[in-house]
């Protein structure tokens, strides 16, 4: 059986890699490393976003894409990776001049992340960090520091103990409650996460919106009878 490049997006076409032609030149480059990156995320995720395309006079000149489709090439054609059509959104220009835009703007960033925000984002996802560390390319992050952050500001559950309930040991409604409100009067952000954590295990959930979810869902069937 041959290896495959798995698609998982779809697009408004779709067009062989062979036929799409390049657009921007040396504008962009790929370093070694990069590219084994870049690999590994395809052979991981598929090819999960469309490549932007304007179509002029027989020819698919690619506006955003031009890293994936180098990839994708050497994949096939050095490694022997097999490939459908490559799904694309088409994008109108009225002349190449304008197309050479539509590259650049395809190139820019214009939203910025930073440490703190990457970290909620990974924290409120349930992400491994190590995992997004070593995946994904993210310039503008210190992914080290990152990493750092994660490792003196997540503290296991296990940090806060709690004593085993059984039975009718286990906390009413009413102070389930309160742990909630708990939650929400945290002095900050790391004894916020601490606490849910620790919550998350006794209740036995994934994330800090299913700890809230279970506790105000039992907390109405205490006062109102479960729903018929």
């Amino acid at each position: 059986m041959k290896k495959q490049i798995v698609i998982k997006v779809q697009g408004a076409i779709s067009i062989p890699y062979t036929e799409l032609t390049p657009f921007q030149g040396d504008l962009k480059t790929l370093s070694k490393e990069k590219y084994e990156l870049f690999r590994e995320n395809i052979l991981k995720e598929g090819i999960s976003f469309v490549l932007h395309v304007w179509r002029n006079n027989g020819h698919n000149y690619i506006i955003d894409g031009h890293q994936r489709l180098f990839v994708i090439k050497q994949m096939v054609e050095i490694e022997g990776y097999e490939v459908g059509p490559l799904p694309v959104a088409l994008t109108e220009a009225d002349s190449f001049k304008e197309a050479k835009r539509k590259v650049l703007a395809g190139a820019s960033e214009y939203g910025q992340m930073s440490e703190d925000s990457l970290f909620a984002f990974v924290l409120n996802a349930d992400l491994d960090i190590q995992t997004i560390v070593a995946e994904f390319s993210l310039p503008n992050i210190d992914m080290q520091a990152l990493s750092e952050k994660f490792a003196t500001e997540t503290p296991e559950s296990e940090s806060l103990p709690l004593p085993e309930q059984t039975g009718s040991d286990m906390p009413s409604s009413s102070s389930q409650v309160k742990q909630i409100q708990l939650l929400f009067n945290a002095g900050n952000y790391e004894e916020f996460i601490s606490i849910a954590k620790a919550l998350a295990s006794v209740y036995k959930t994934e994330n800090i919106t299913d700890t809230v979810v279970e506790v105000l869902r039992e907390d109405y069937n205490l006062k109102f009878g479960k729903p018929q």
